[in-house]
């Protein structure tokens, strides 16, 4: 099976609960997994839980190289983050 990268937008609890489950499952592995959140402490969370786990505050950086771009975000934001992003 080819490498799938993954970006997941939004490191918080849904992000965390969605990017674990496959990660504990081996669906994906840490290195394909970069989260973009531009909460501070989210992203310090992945750094010292999944530090395997890219992260980045940058949305079009994070989704540049993905296969897959997953949104998880409440949904009152979702049209921001489109907005924000050049690829999306």
């Amino acid at each position: 099976m080819q490498k799938q990268r993954l970006a997941v937008v939004g490191g918080g609890q849904m992000g965390r609960a969605l990017v674990c489950g496959m990660l504990d499952n081996q669906v994906i592995h840490d290195a394909d997994v970069v989260i973009v959140d531009h909460n501070v402490a989210s992203r310090q969370w992945w750094g010292e839980n999944r530090p395997d786990v890219s992260v980045c505050p940058d949305l079009n950086e994070a989704v540049k190289d993905a296969d897959t771009v997953l949104l998880a975000v409440k949904p009152k934001v979702i049209g921001k983050v489109a907005q924000q992003s050049e690829s999306l």
